[in-house]
């Protein structure tokens, strides 16, 4: 089976306050171009197929809910320090926006900016990703909180991800995740077992497909990432749990066609040893714990032809699920 997600020069659907692209059920359009992977022989990929046709197959919509939509986001690494500084000040003005608004009381030690020493700078990124994870998780904020405050904490969470992508940083040029989802089905998204967990892959930036997180907090695999060992004495480890119908893909040209299952499996487990995960129930050495994200679909065209085709159109109109 193949997996294809198709792109247009021109941006289609509708950009919500958070900066999350949206297309709505009826709304996919002609694509241009398009990406198609060639999907595994493992069991990651027999649960996408099975949540993708729930998805698909669902005939239940809402006023509220169409019966499938896609969200999506393009990430990339900071080309200049200038294109980070610009994303600093939006940060430290929604930090602000926050505080002003009675969301968060974030105060000056949250803030963010370029003269800030690495280890400083991703400390203060953690914590801001915590405290809004902290808010997303109040029952009364759930069930009360305004819409604009959901707005404000997604633009928050693309701009720490996106802060964390520094000039300097170890990630590569782009990163896509397409959320192809229904409401009205994904309490039904098949649960990830153990032999799942064992598919995972640390190398996820070569171009292939790989089933995307689908859950609210970090991992321990992205805490190691951004060294955010308050996430593991605070207990808010977040692994993912169900396979769903969203797939992520990134490029890197140093990484690109190289599949290396374990390669920074060493320093994974002596980061997590160095800050006694396991005293704080994380048994790390356990295959819910793998470092990476689980493969869905292998790539077979070149890195110029991929490139290419991300350049020329960027925007994603649409997904498909083919024998």
């Amino acid at each position: 089976m193949r997996y294809t997600i198709h792109f247009h020069s021109r941006p289609h659907g509708v950009i919500d306050d958070s900066g999350t692209h949206r297309l709505d059920y009826g709304y996919y359009k002609q694509p241009e171009q398009s990406i198609t992977w060639e999907l595994v022989d493992s069991p990651v990929a027999d649960a996408f197929v099975q949540a993708t046709k729930l998805i698909t197959e669902n005939t239940a919509e809402s006023d509220t809910s169409p019966r499938n939509f896609i969200d999506w986001n393009r990430y990339g690494k900071h080309v200049s320090w200038d294109s980070w500084i610009r994303d600093a000040e939006s940060l430290n003005e929604e930090l602000e926006y926050c505080k002003q608004s009675g969301f968060i009381d974030f105060d000056d030690s949250y803030y963010v900016d370029s003269n800030l020493d690495e280890l400083e700078r991703i400390s203060r990124l953690n914590k801001i990703h915590y405290a809004f994870e902290t808010a997303l998780e109040d029952k009364t904020v759930q069930t009360e909180a305004h819409s604009e405050l959901f707005a404000s904490l997604e633009r928050l969470n693309k701009l720490v991800h996106s802060l964390e992508k520094a000039p300097n940083s170890k990630f590569g040029e782009s990163f896509y995740v397409v959320r192809h989802t229904s409401d009205h089905v994904r309490a039904k998204y098949p649960e990830i077992t153990e032999d799942m967990y064992r598919c995972f892959e640390n190398n996820i930036q070569n171009g292939d497909l790989y089933s995307d997180f689908f859950t609210v907090g970090k991992d321990l695999g992205h805490a190691f990432a951004t060294n955010d060992v308050e996430l593991i004495k605070n207990c808010e480890v977040k692994q993912q749990s169900v396979i769903s119908g969203s797939v992520c893909f990134a490029v890197d040209k140093l990484q690109f066609g190289v599949v290396e299952p374990d390669a920074q499996r060493t320093q994974y487990l002596d980061w997590c040893k160095q800050h006694n995960a396991e005293l704080y129930g994380y048994d790390y050495h356990q295959p819910k714990y793998n470092l990476g994200r689980a493969p869905v679909g292998r790539l077979d065209i070149s890195y110029n032809k991929l490139t290419d085709i991300l350049q020329q159109t960027p925007y994603v109109v649409g997904v498909s699920l083919d024998e």
